[in-house]
């Protein structure tokens, strides 16, 4: 299993990456100061990054640094460089979280929309978002959603300038879309199934095997990102989201 490779999973560009092998050579992910500890903290890092072509990661590195997200040190810290509050707050937002309390109107959205395909960029920035926030494609361009996510969407419409015509309604009350159960339609929307699988390996591999705290973070993160977190009430009770937060607590709360 490679860090590398399932960091793309967690980020979505090369200058998040950046930050967070930045923050993994300082340490910020359970890293002791150790010879060994830091050994492993570079080689994890150089994996990371050894996957990029050399010039690209060379531009971002500036963007980086011109945006004031990392810095060159001038002493002789590990990596020669070090991330900055910034780029702290930038990490802090982009790595995925797991939402303790998800507060349900027991409604599910229906969010349509027709948008003409020369405008195809800003179609699927709002598709993106329709997921981001906790939507689930039903049909083509038609999404549900246990959330009212209208004002987001009203003000990405209003920042992007996008056209054509967007449709939100409810179903009211414990309503439901179609013939089958509100909870069946969800399982399959939002592929639950699949999900648990990932949860369930990584419980499997942190009891059976001995991997680092960075590989169990990017490996955790790379499940989360991908869950939608829905409202408990809405999950399955065999649904490991939750036993699966809290193992990965338990090993971030472990010293070196």
């Amino acid at each position: 299993m490679k860090v590398g490779k399932i960091t793309n999973f967690v980020f979505d560009n090369l200058c998040d990456v950046l930050i967070f092998s930045v923050a993994l050579l300082g340490s910020s992910f359970g890293k002791s100061r150790t010879s060994k500890g830091m050994d492993q903290a570079f080689e994890e890092a150089h994996e990371i990054l050894e996957q990029y072509n050399h010039d690209t990661v060379r531009k971002a590195w500036k963007k980086l640094t011109n945006k004031g997200f990392i810095r060159q040190s001038g002493k002789k810290e590990v990596g020669g460089c070090f991330i900055t509050n910034e780029g702290k707050r930038r990490l802090e937002e982009t790595l995925p979280k797991y939402l303790d309390k998800r507060y349900w109107e027991r409604k599910i959205y229906l969010i349509t929309y027709d948008i003409p395909e020369k405008f195809k960029r800003k179609r699927d920035l709002l598709r993106e978002t329709i997921k981001k926030l906790g939507g689930g494609l039903l049909l083509e361009s038609v999404w549900v959603c246990p959330y009212n996510i209208r004002k987001e969407i009203d003000n990405l419409v209003l920042e992007n300038d996008i056209p054509g015509m967007i449709i939100f309604s409810n179903t009211g009350k414990d309503g439901a879309v179609g013939d089958k159960p509100l909870k069946e339609m969800i399982l399959e929307i939002y592929k639950l199934e699949e999900i648990n699988r990932r949860y369930e390996e990584f419980i499997r591999i942190i009891k059976d095997k001995k991997i680092s705290k960075t590989m169990t973070a990017i490996l955790y993160l790379s499940i989360l990102k991908d869950d939608p977190q829905l409202p408990f009430e809405l999950l399955p009770d065999w649904f490991l989201g939750k036993e699966a937060n809290e193992k990965y607590k338990e090993i971030e709360a472990k010293t070196d």
